[in-house]
C-alpha cells in the first residue's frame, strides 16, 4: 500500500506487531522477490531464453534470435502489471513464451501467467498415473492440503482428511516400493524430523493460486461448496497457525478472487482453542486492509469480530481481539473515504463510528485511543464522540 495510507501510529500498530509475532510468517524461510526495473527484467527474460535454446530449437525448428527476444521482452515487460515485475514472473513468462504459439494473444498478467504454470504442473501430475483420474485427483488433494498447511505428515500421522487419498497412492506404488518415496520427492520434498513430512515444492504465490483454482474447479464441476467447507474446517483443526498464515497471504495476493470470501475459505470456523480465535482476528484484520470491496461485507466482518470476543473470559485474548477489531474499523473507514457512493458512505460511516464508540466503552488503553482518533480524523468526525482515555 502507499505511504500516504499509513499514518505513523498505524505503522506501529500493524507493521511492528504484525503476523510474524504469531509465527505465521517466518521470513527467514521465504525468498523475498522484489520488483526490478524494466531493463533488468528484460535481461532476465533474454538470458532465460538463451539458456533454454535447445528446447526452443525443438519446438520451433530454428535457433534463438536474440534480437527478436530483446524486442519481445521489451514489449511484454512494458505492459506487465507492476506487481508482476519480479524475476519469478519474468522467468515464468519467458518459459511460456518459448512454447507458446499464440504469443501475441496473451496479456501476460498475473492470473494468466500463473494459469500457465499450473497447467504445466497438472500435466506433470497426470504423468504419474497413466490416465487414472481418481489417483491423479488424490495426489492433487494431498498437494493442495500440503500447500495450505506448509507441509503435512505422512504415514500413520497424516491428516484424517487425507486417509483415503494416501491409500489410493499406496495402492499404485505399494507399501514397500521405493517409488512411493520417489513420487513425493518429485512433486515436493520429504523432510525427516520428528515425523516424516511432505512439503510442496511450489513457490508460495503459485501454491496459493493452485489451491484457489483447485477448490474453485471443485465447486464449478460439482455445483456444491460442501467440499470447500469441509476442507477449510479440517485445515483449521489440523494446523490453525499455518492455515491462518496461508489465508493472510492469499488475502494480500488475491484479494479479489471469488473464493476469498466469507462463504468460502474465509468462513468463520468452530474454534477448538483460544489461539485460533486470535488467528482468525488476524485474518479479518488483513482482509479489511487489502480488499477494496470490504464495505460490501462490513456487517459480516463486524458480526464475526463480535462473536470472537463475546463471552471471552480471558482478558488477554479479549484485548487482543478488540485491538484488531479497532484496526479493522480504521481500515474500513479508509475504504469509506475512497468510496464514491454517498449512500454507502453515510451508512458505513455511521456503523463504524457506533462500533468504535462501543469499543471505547469496553477497553481503555492507548492503542484503542490512537485508533479512535485516527477514525474520527479519517471520517472528519472529530467532535462526534469522546475518547475514554
Amino acid at each position: 500500500m502507499t505511504k500516504e495510507r499509513k499514518p505513523y501510529w498505524y505503522m506501529r500498530l500493524v507493521e511492528e506487531n504484525k503476523l510474524e509475532d504469531f509465527g505465521l510468517c517466518d521470513y527467514r524461510n521465504h525468498l523475498q522477490m522484489h520488483n526490478l526495473d524494466d531493463n533488468d527484467l528484460q535481461k532476465i527474460f533474454v538470458e532465460y531464453i538463451k539458456k533454454n535454446k535447445n528446447r526452443y530449437m525443438q519446438i520451433h525448428g530454428v535457433d534463438v534470435d536474440v534480437k527478436l527476444c530483446e524486442i519481445e521482452a521489451k514489449k511484454i515487460i512494458n505492459k506487465m502489471e507492476k506487481e508482476c515485475k519480479t524475476p519469478l514472473y519474468v522467468m515464468y513468462i519467458a518459459d511460456a513464451w518459448i512454447s507458446d504459439d499464440n504469443k501475441k494473444g496473451r496479456n501476460w498478467n498475473k492470473e494468466e501467467t500463473l494459469e500457465y504454470v499450473i497447467r504445466k504442473e497438472d500435466e506433470r501430475l497426470k504423468s504419474f498415473f497413466e490416465g487414472n483420474r481418481e489417483k491423479e485427483a488424490a495426489l492433487k488433494r494431498i498437494t493442495t492440503f500440503s500447500v495450505v498447511l506448509n507441509g503435512i505428515n505422512l504415514g500413520k500421522r497424516c491428516p484424517k482428511f487425507l486417509y483415503r487419498e494416501f491409500e489410493l497412492i499406496r495402492e499404485e506404488f505399494g507399501y514397500d516400493n521405493p517409488n512411493l518415496r520417489h513420487l513425493f520427492n518429485e512433486i515436493g520434498e520429504i523432510e525427516y524430523t520428528k515425523d516424516i513430512a511432505f512439503k510442496s515444492a511450489l513457490p508460495e504465490i503459485v501454491g496459493e493460486f493452485y489451491c484457489l483454482r483447485y477448490l474453485s474447479n471443485i465447486i464449478d464441476n460439482s455445483f456444491d461448496d460442501s467440499y470447500v467447507r469441509q476442507f477449510v474446517e479440517c485445515a483449521w483443526a489440523e494446523d490453525s497457525r499455518s492455515f491462518a498464515g496461508f489465508l493472510c497471504r492469499v488475502i494480500e495476493d488475491f484479494p479479489d478472487h471469488k473464493l476469498v470470501n466469507f462463504n468460502a475459505i474465509l468462513e468463520m470456523p468452530d474454534f477448538c482453542n483460544l489461539e485460533s480465535k486470535m488467528l482468525y482476528a488476524d485474518v479479518l484484520r488483513e482482509y479489511t486492509f487489502w480488499n477494496k470491496e470490504v464495505l460490501n461485507y462490513i456487517n459480516t466482518i463486524i458480526n464475526n469480530f463480535e462473536k470472537l470476543f463475546c463471552k471471552e473470559k480471558c482478558k488477554e485474548i479479549f484485548i487482543d481481539i478488540i485491538e484488531k477489531y479497532a484496526i479493522a474499523l480504521f481500515n474500513m473507514a479508509w475504504w469509506c473515504k475512497c468510496e464514491k457512493n454517498s449512500n454507502k458512505i453515510s451508512n458505513c460511516n455511521r456503523i463504524i463510528l457506533n462500533k468504535m464508540y462501543d469499543i471505547c466503552r469496553k477497553v481503555n488503553n492507548p492503542v484503542i485511543c490512537q485508533v479512535c482518533r485516527g477514525i474520527k480524523t479519517m471520517l472528519d468526525e472529530r467532535n462526534t464522540m469522546e475518547c475514554y482515555l
